[in-house]
């Protein structure tokens, strides 16, 4: 029993252990300090601030782009069961981060035993997939979403791989589990390339599988038909989450153009004229040749816009000189990367070692297999360069549904480990099995040549190959320009012969092995083990290590109140739901710094609604006095840092007499450059005809106020002595999406004016007025993922239940080994002795 078990608490006691060292300082109380974490507190300063006050849930945001619908991509997610897999146990009760590569690691080893790969290589394998760079670099960067998604998808494509081995039942389980997590973690992008490529898989594989294997199609039915069934019943379990996200979506930059486009023949120039997101923006973070190689050579293209380098070198002191601080090691920070997106954290190495054994793996596994992977990971690598394999990904962006919605197609790298991962242990693991062979020394040879081969032509070849500077260094003098040019190809160089040395390292032990020199498989499998770890850990480390920590304490200081907002607050006693706040001393549009402490009309958000984007694009942009007005900018913070009031902003709501009836959504827009919007107000006749029934017009006189404010509650007191249109400075989010009003005790319909705001038909006397926000499912859809999810959580946890007492209990294989050899014997004896007794006679004729 303890030599069954053995190797998995190894495995489970290594991956907590290594969490633990390489994340110690969080361990010990200190925060991992990333940009879009410190963002992600700024944007939701408001949420966290009432729901601290109230203990209440809150779905709607203020703090930002004047309001905007907030968790709507996982509302209702709290029903789906699964979270019960994705609870604190199943990360061993560790801190955040390194609990979220603990489930990086188990996840993707439950994967690979279940595939049949020897435990000690799946430990290697496990730690190879959870402490690949990029994984690393995304964490550093704040998108734990993408990490947390990632622990899903080794059970997503081991379920599929093992229902193609007819292993039905836990594979189904598996696959369905895996992508009922993997919509429970919320990155519908990545799952959407995950998907994406395993449609390539399969079509390579079945078409393999049929004409090169000679095998038949029918042979597939069974398992694609479990698997769709699976996939059904995932998707039920988060139907309530992704009703949620696709209402949202539609409102958003992501949703379908409201504006037509007035450029006929030219290219749409914003997400409102295209259906999803305009083409130059999906494809600013697009991969060149370069970026793509570094999944081999780390710094090949100078790894990271803050790259470690020496104080003593050239480098080191040139940024020195330029007021760069010095670091705990003795390096300083150097903008080093030189490659085709924006800026970049680091490279997506999945190591040199990793590389090659992949390579060589392809040897061992099944053509089907093979090629399945091989081609999907070859297209991935070509959709993460966007525009500069324009080829092919502006052909997808047209005409595959939904790939126009999401941007960043470099990101598309995060999720080869999880294709790659399988066929390179799965076919390490047969090799070793089998021992010795020609087939084994030449697949080494081979694998050696490829990409140990590269690894010398890029180190050799390399620092002749490119000009290592940026478009923005040109302006640089020829002497700085030697400095940075001459320091790229160091590292460059470096670094593809430090991949060179993993090759030559890697393949030497599995040559010793196959030519049966090194006789123990299990010497093999810890010198390949250490070597994996010293790979990865070492370019890992240059990514996070001490200096991206930081003391609670010291992480609080992103949030404390600048001498202007302290000035806003003293000058706004009722708090910050009377007023709004432009912001021209920071990325208005791109920082959410403001947002902590002031609602505000900028902010930072992937996914912003539509109509305020217009605005801003039209007329904030170009300082339309009167939209400003009309969203209540009652202050201007300055690029240096001082406060200009507006004193005609218009408050919380107010009356307006003149009421303008367009028949577009263009004429909407473009009419609030010509009108006085306190005056005046801007309706879509055609929308909210229904509505406007019987009403022209106020007088715009009489007096309407906020009297009490929650992010998701809005009351008002209004007295005048006839009907009236009022218009609340408070964004519009469709009809029947969220938002309801109240006249008294009244339900009234919401009017859209002035292309984003709400408006109401006001009756003449006192009256009280009270906005709501509560998201708006259907309740069939709670049932369904609380059934749905329930079903497959207790059916997963109980099959595997059932394997686990099977395995328990089934013999070890050595005594099956020592019992058969007895039965066989006994066996023969009696047929021996039955055909001696009958052949006697014959002999003696």
């Amino acid at each position: 029993m303890l030599n069954k078990i053995f190797p998995h608490i190894v495995a489970i006691l290594f991956f907590f252990i290594v969490g633990t060292i390489y994340f110690l300082p969080e361990v010990q109380g200190e925060r991992l300090q990333s940009t879009d974490v410190i963002s992600g507190k700024q944007m939701n300063g408001e949420v966290y601030s009432f729901e601290k006050k109230t203990g209440e849930k809150y779905y709607w945001n203020n703090g930002m782009f004047g309001g905007m619908p907030w968790r709507l991509l996982i509302y209702g997610r709290d029903q789906n069961a699964i979270k019960n897999l994705a609870s604190k146990a199943t990360s061993l009760w560790q801190k955040r981060v390194p609990g979220a590569f603990f489930k990086l690691a188990l996840t993707s080893y439950i994967a690979l035993i279940l595939l049949g790969v020897n435990p000690w290589l799946s430990m290697i394998g496990a730690f190879a997939y959870a402490y690949n760079t990029n994984f690393i670099v995304i964490q550093e960067a704040g998108h734990s979403s993408k990490v947390d998604i990632m622990s899903a998808f080794p059970f997503i494509v081991g379920g599929i791989l093992l229902a193609l081995k007819n292993k039905l039942k836990i594979g189904g389980l598996l696959f369905a589990v895996g992508c009922s997590l993997a919509l429970y973690y919320n990155h519908i992008q990545m799952m959407y390339y995950l998907v994406t490529l395993l449609i390539i898989f399969f079509l390579v594989y079945i078409v393999v599988f049929v004409f090169n294997e000679k095998k038949k199609i029918n042979s597939l039915f069974l398992p694609i038909s479990i698997l769709l069934v699976c996939a059904f019943v995932a998707l039920s379990s988060g139907s309530l989450q992704l009703y949620s996200s696709k209402t949202f979506s539609e409102a958003t930059m992501r949703g379908e153009p409201i504006l037509n486009v007035d450029r006929p023949n030219q290219e749409a120039q914003s997400s409102s004229e295209v259906d999803g997101l305009e083409w130059g923006y999906v494809t600013q973070w697009s991969n060149n040749l370069s970026d793509v190689f570094t999944i081999l050579v780390p710094r090949l293209v100078g790894g990271s816009g803050g790259e470690e380098v020496s104080v003593d070198s050239e480098m080191g002191r040139l940024m020195l000189n330029n007021g760069a601080s010095r670091g705990s090691d003795n390096t300083v920070r150097a903008p080093m990367y030189w490659g085709g997106l924006p800026f970049t954290s680091g490279p997506y190495y999945l190591g040199a070692l990793f590389l090659f054994i992949f390579v060589f793996s392809m040897f061992h596994v099944s053509p089907s297999l093979r090629w399945g992977i091989f081609i999907a990971f070859i297209v991935g690598l070509i959709i993460s360069m966007g525009k500069n394999a324009s080829w092919l990904v502006r052909p997808m962006y047209d005409y595959l549904p939904l790939f126009n919605k999401f941007r960043a197609h470099s990101s598309i790298t995060t999720v080869l480990p999880a294709l790659l991962i399988f066929p390179t242990f799965i076919g390490l693991s047969t090799s070793i099995d089998k021992g010795s062979s020609s087939k084994s020394l030449k697949a080494v040879i081979f694998s050696t040549g490829i990409v140990g081969g590269l690894c010398l032509i890029l180190a050799l070849l390399g620092p002749s190959l490119f000009d290592f500077l940026t478009a923005r260094e040109a302006s640089y003098s020829s002497q700085i320009q030697n400095i940075f040019i001459e320091e790229r190809k160091r590292i460059l160089r470096n670094d593809a012969f430090r991949s060179l040395f993993f090759v030559l390292a890697g393949a030497a032990l599995l040559y010793l092995y196959f030519k049966d020199i090194l006789k123990s498989k299990y010497v093999l499998f810890a010198s390949l083990g250490v070597l994996m770890v010293i790979d990865l850990w070492g370019v890992d480390k240059r990514y996070i290590d001490q200096d991206n920590y930081v003391q609670i304490q010291n992480d609080q200081q992103n949030f404390i109140p600048r001498a202007v907002d302290q000035q806003i607050f003293n000058l706004e006693p009722k708090g910050r739901g009377y007023y709004r706040v432009l912001d021209l001393s920071i990325g208005t549009f791109s920082s959410a710094s403001t947002s902590y402490h002031h609602n505000t009309i900028g902010g930072y958000s992937p996914a912003k609604l539509q109509r305020i984007e217009d605005l801003i694009n039209i007329h904030i942009s170009n300082n339309n006095q009167q939209v400003l007005n009309m969203l209540n900018t009652k202050y201007i913070i300055q690029r240096d840092q001082k406060l200009q009031r507006n004193p005609n902003a218009l408050g919380n709501a107010w009356f307006v007499k003149d009421l303008i009836l367009v028949n577009s959504p263009r004429e909407e827009i473009n009419q609030l450059s010509d009108i006085n919007t306190g005056n005046s107000a801007v309706v879509l006749s055609s929308e909210f005809e229904e509505e406007l029934s019987g009403f022209s017009a106020g007088d715009g006189q009489g007096t309407i106020e906020l009297i009490d404010y929650k992010p998701n509650r809005l009351v008002y007191k209004s007295n005048t002595t006839s009907d009236q249109l009022a218009v609340f400075s408070e964004v519009w989010y469709g009809k029947n999406k969220g938002w309801s009003a109240k006249i008294d005790d009244s339900r009234v319909p919401i009017i859209r004016s002035n292309y984003l705001l709400r408006s109401l038909v006001v009756p003449s006397g006192e009256h009280t007025i009270t906005f709501e926000f509560t998201p708006k499912t259907p309740a069939v859809l709670k049932w369904l993922t609380i059934l749905s999810s329930w079903g497959l959580l207790l059916t997963f946890l109980g099959y595997s239940g059932y394997l686990i007492y099977v395995w328990i209990n089934e013999p070890l294989p050595e005594k099956i080994n020592k019992a058969k050899p007895a039965r066989k014997a006994k066996s023969k004896s009696k047929k021996t002795k039955g055909k001696v007794k009958s052949q006697k006679p014959k002999r003696k004729k």
